[in-house]
């Protein structure tokens, strides 16, 4: 009747710090502030922009990344509170100081 429903708290910081570490390692080496000082094709300074554009969005999506890591981070955080305050309601209740003692079955 009672599944055990368990959240191993070190595994998800690990992997939730992982998340967080893999995300602020991508780095484009590129400058947004690039321009081409010999030429003024269209096709190659088009290329330049939109290359600019992607790299604006990169950083866009990490920032994003990064607040739905932090968001995931409270989530675990707050379900380890949540069973550790379930765990100690149901532990009063068993251990209540009036004679209550749990039924057997």
């Amino acid at each position: 009747m009672g599944t055990k429903i368990s959240i191993d708290v070190a595994l998800f910081k690990e992997r939730v710090d992982f998340l967080r570490n893999t995300i602020n390692s991508v780095d484009s080496k590129i400058s947004t502030g690039e321009t081409f000082e010999f030429t003024n094709v269209k096709p190659l300074t088009e290329d330049l922009e939109n290359l600019i554009e992607t790299i604006e969005m990169l950083e866009t999506y990490k920032m994003l990344f990064n607040e739905d890591v932090d968001t995931l981070e409270h989530v675990g955080e707050s379900l380890q509170k949540q069973d550790e305050t379930s765990a100690q309601s149901s532990a009063q209740a068993i251990h209540d100081p009036r004679g209550y003692t749990p039924l057997s079955t």
